[in-house]
């Protein structure tokens, strides 16, 4: 989006309003009618966001302000005037998004019906509605105390479409090229126009003015570039630094459905920040290396601003804890996989192996830890809020596990760390890593249920979700070192996963691409699995005559498999139907045919040296087939020499210049035919590099990346407005964070449901979509569908069901799209009738609460309070409760049977006047006097 942001700000007319907190954009989850997406109060109006339209309610704030202060018998009044902003003829139903979660939380208790109760509302900074028109966006957002919003307009989209009135205004005018709206209670205004287009880096203004023709508002814009080519419009939504006053090492990063980032890190002690109610906010202890006193993992939610901490916890036992790979699944459930020298590492009850297996004792190169008794995977699931250890078990043998440790695949620091955890559409969690363990747990009927020698095997492992249970295990690797790490599963779910091996001999399937190894230090390879893990599909080697490693694989829509990895291949080697290509540089793509028979496409991308420049962290292949890219490149000292400097830039980077020490972000056009973005992030001092782990890129196309930052004691990291740290707080390095938006042109479906669904009762279903412009909604029960943006659905009948949204947008370059969520239906809420309110005169020393569920429930509570946080019956299955003393309030029971949905009924207890007392009867003559009294 090269053309963009015309910005207006409201500026309301209630000066003596009272002071409010800070603008909060609070999404409606039914609280409100279904027209109303979020809600915001500013001062002098209420503003309700709907599709295509604002409407605001205008009021004197003065009248508020002073109410309270209203003199006896007086009738203080609130003048209201109500105006809609509507935008015309736009594109259809839009589809509105909050950006940057505030902290805490809404409840609405409201009336007596709880199906119309509403828990858990979030409230946003900022708004944004996709595809108001065609290639236009609408974002709302604070400045000043006022409302302000920017249109974001694409190259080549029509700015002529935008119009927009305001229903319910007196009289629209233009005074001082200023919009100004009358109103019955004084004048709203919006502000001279202002627009520019980012060009080379540099904002170059536009002329634009405001036209007003029979109540309907356009815009008249000056000259301005129109071909400019869409490539990307990147953005750096946030980046911080956690904040540990204890030195902290960045290892890897993942996200959640909402956009929320999780990173993963090591703390060398009590000074990471953690939060109330975190599972762990202790640092266990660790061995370490000398003076350095050993880690913990520590795991943070950070939330979509970067401005603070949804919730943080550390993991970990008495010994060296690191994490390698996280992924968050829709529940935002948060899946590690690490390794441990902790015997004492927590587990869950019923875990797949509770112990700990050790191995022999080892010290990675520079990483601050040592194993002294070796070293075993875990691999554990916390809670949403991060509170509860779901599950967690070790899995390894009895030698070292999850660490890549062989000189012929260790070629960047901290690739002892690599490895990756996936989720399969049934929750099932999906390792792909290494072991020395030539007892390492496999499955009966493995494709490869022996060692294979050499200093280490890749090893393949399904879980189920409670990681109670091994699905299937298998070793890969011939008898030299081997080792896995990464992996991403088919729409058939069968697994791919790719690595680096020095073995000779692996195991290659009949028409590979290259059965043979092509020799050098060690070969790249990527192999094919069926979806039980039974068979190995597919499997070849990819490489050269010298050094060649695959770190990442995913694939496209067509099932071709890709690779990202390093080469120090000759000049022209691993390049075919490539136009966009460097030679001899040091990172390769390659695209395979599903059954990884043919090379379709090969490419280098690099300086062009002969060297390694990047140390690959993530990788994409989005919907449109275009490639995205993440590593970094610094002389850290340890490893090889890697550096940024000469990496292609782009017009428009994020960051056109570096110290050479720095990350290296890309994104390549289809098949690469050319290069459409590259740019430099980090600071000018630290040498910016991760300690081995994942980073992942959405389905969006945007990166969440995970960076050993500030090393040294620098402040440096690229932190932005309002992060959560922008300093380094250790006397070494932090986390940082960074979530980087290269914004492509793709609709994505996401579906979401509100609320407890329950049989026979509307079931609402939320719209979290990106760039529709139509959809079409099946739930699953083979009832009729609905082209609805937010449809609600009535189930006849309890179960599980999944619902399929497809998203369907014919300017974006995927077309459309479709995702499906899993709901499940409880049975209906049992009957339940409370006792009759109640009136009491005088003080009464007790009362029994009563209802009846006519032997519907088998399960009662009584509370005090509408949120039942406490219990007023003797036990669950008493259906009444003994109030002594009495005291006057609501009072509310819900009733239940187990597995059904919840009723909810209300007894109110008012008290009468009490002691009331009237003075002796009094006899008084014609024209007298006398005093009577009342009390």
């Amino acid at each position: 989006m090269l053309y963009r942001n015309f910005f207006f700000l409201f500026l309301f007319c209630a000066t003596n309003a009272l002071a409010q907190s800070p603008l909060a954009f609070v999404e409606n989850r039914g609280q409100w009618p279904a027209a109303v997406a979020f809600k915001a109060d500013v001062p002098g109006a209420a503003i309700w966001f709907e599709r295509s339209s604002l409407l605001i309610d205008h009021f004197q704030g003065n009248a508020i302000h002073h109410a309270h202060e209203a003199s006896a018998g007086a009738n203080p009044t609130v003048k209201h005037h109500v105006l809609r902003m509507r935008f015309l003829e736009t594109a259809g139903e839009s589809r509105s998004e909050g950006l940057g979660v505030q902290r805490g939380s809404y409840n609405f208790f409201q009336g007596n019906d709880p199906a119309k109760w509403v828990s858990g509302a979030h409230a946003f900074q900022a708004i944004l509605q996709r595809a108001l028109y065609p290639g236009i966006d609408l974002r709302l957002r604070l400045v000043d105390g006022g409302l302000k919003y920017d249109l974001i307009i694409a190259p080549n989209a029509d700015a002529q479409t935008i119009a927009f009135t305001y229903e319910g205004a007196d009289a629209l005018v233009l005074r001082d090229d200023q919009l100004v709206i009358k109103t019955s209670i004084g004048e709203l205004r919006e502000h001279i126009p202002l627009a520019y287009q980012e060009r080379h880096g540099e904002r170059v203004p536009v002329d634009c003015q405001y036209v007003l023709k029979n109540g309907k508002v356009s815009f008249a814009l000056g000259e301005f570039d129109r071909e400019l080519p869409l490539v990307i419009d990147p953005t750096l939504e946030f980046a911080t630094n956690s904040g540990a006053t204890t030195d902290n090492f960045g290892y890897t990063a993942a996200y959640d459905d909402d956009g929320f980032l999780y990173g993963g890190s090591s703390s060398f002690g009590n000074g990471y920040p953690t939060t109330t109610g975190a599972f762990q906010t202790f640092w266990a202890g660790g061995n370490g290396q000398g003076s350095i006193p050993g880690t913990d993992i520590a795991i943070t939610k950070f939330d979509t601003t970067g401005g603070f901490l949804i919730w943080s916890t550390m993991l970990g036992g008495s010994g060296d804890d690191l994490p390698h790979s996280l992924i968050v699944n829709e529940n935002d459930e948060v899946f590690v996989l690490g390794t441990t020298g902790s015997p004492n590492f927590p587990t869950s009850p019923g875990a797949y192996d509770a112990s700990f297996n050790g191995g022999v004792a080892y010290t990675p190169q520079g990483i601050g830890v040592s194993y002294p008794s070796g070293a075993d995977m875990i691999v554990a699931r916390l809670s949403s809020n991060g509170g509860q250890l779901q599950g967690s078990t070790f899995l390894g043998g009895t030698s070292n596990d999850g660490h890549n440790s062989s000189a012929e695949l260790k070629m960047n620091y901290a690739d002892e760390m690599r490895g990756e955890v996936l989720l399969a559409p049934n929750g099932d969690v999906i390792i792909v890593s290494c072991s020395q363990s030539n007892d390492f747990p496999t499955t009966a009927g493995a494709p490869q249920p022996t060692y294979g020698g050499g200093s280490h095997d890749g090893v393949i492992v399904r879980l189920n979700g409670s990681l109670t249970n091994l699905i299937w295990s298998t070793f890969f690797g011939g008898s030299g070192a081997d080792a896995a790490f990464s992996g991403e599963l088919d729409i058939n779910n069968e697994l791919i996963i790719c690595g680096g091996t020095a073995s000779t001999d692996m195991a290659t399937t009949p028409g590979a691409f290259h059965t043979n190894y092509q020799g050098g230090q060690s070969d790249a390879f990527v192999v094919r699995y069926n979806s039980t893990g039974s068979a190995v599909l597919g499997s070849t080697y990819y490489g050269s005559a010298a050094y060649d490693q695959a770190y990442f694989s995913d694939l496209d829509q067509q099932g071709n498999v890709f690779l990202f990895g390093q080469t120090l291949a000759p000049a022209s080697e691993l390049i075919l139907n490539a136009p966009y290509n460097v030679p001899a540089s040091g990172q390769f793509i390659a695209k395979f045919d599903p059954s990884l028979s043919s090379l379709l496409i090969g490419s280098r991308f690099g300086v062009g040296d002969g060297t390694l420049d990047i140390s690959p962290t993530a990788f994409l292949v989005d919907y449109c087939d275009k490639l995205y890219v993440c590593g970094w490149g610094s002389n850290i000292g340890i490893g090889l020499p890697l550096g940024v400097s000469g990496m292609a830039v782009t017009p428009g980077a994020f960051q056109t210049t570096t110290d050479g020490n720095d990350f290296y972000l890309a994104v390549f056009e289809v098949d690469m035919s050319s290069l459409t973005y590259g740019t430099f992030f980090g600071g000018g001092t630290s040498h910016e590099h991760v300690d081995g782990g994942t980073s992942r890129f959405d389905r969006r196309g945007r990166v969440y990346g995970a960076v050993c930052a500030g090393c040294g004691s620098h402040d440096d990291f690229p932190s932005s407005p309002g992060a959560w740290s922008a300093t380094n707080n250790s006397s070494n390095c932090n986390l940082g964070v960074f979530k980087f938006d290269f914004d492509a042109p793709l609709v994505i479906a996401q579906p979401g449901a509100s609320g407890i669904a329950c049989a026979n009762s509307p079931v609402q279903f939320l719209n979290y979509s990106t760039l529709g412009t139509t959809f079409l909604w099946d739930f699953g029960d083979n009832s009729a569908t609905s082209n609805a943006v937010l449809p609600s659905h009535t189930y006849a009948l309890p179960g599980t069901y999944w619902v399929t949204l497809s998203a369907f947008n014919p300017n974006a370059c995927n077309n459309d799209d479709t995702d499906s969520i899993q709901v499940t239906i409880m049975p209906e809420a049992p009957q339940l009738e409370a006792m009759a309110d109640v009136v009491i005169c005088g003080p009464t020393s007790q009362l029994v609460l009563s209802c009846n569920s006519f032997g519907s429930a088998s399960q009662f509570h009584w509370s005090s309070n509408g949120s039942f946080t406490d219990m007023l019956n003797s036990s669950a299955a008493d259906s009444t409760a003994l109030l002594e003393p009495v005291v006057p309030g609501t009072y509310y029971v819900q009733a239940t049977t187990p597995g059904s949905c919840v009723a909810v009924d209300q007894v109110v207890i008012t008290a009468s006047l009490q002691n009331a007392a009237i003075s002796a009867d009094v006899l008084i003559c014609a024209d007298g006097t006398a005093t009577i009294s009342l009390s």
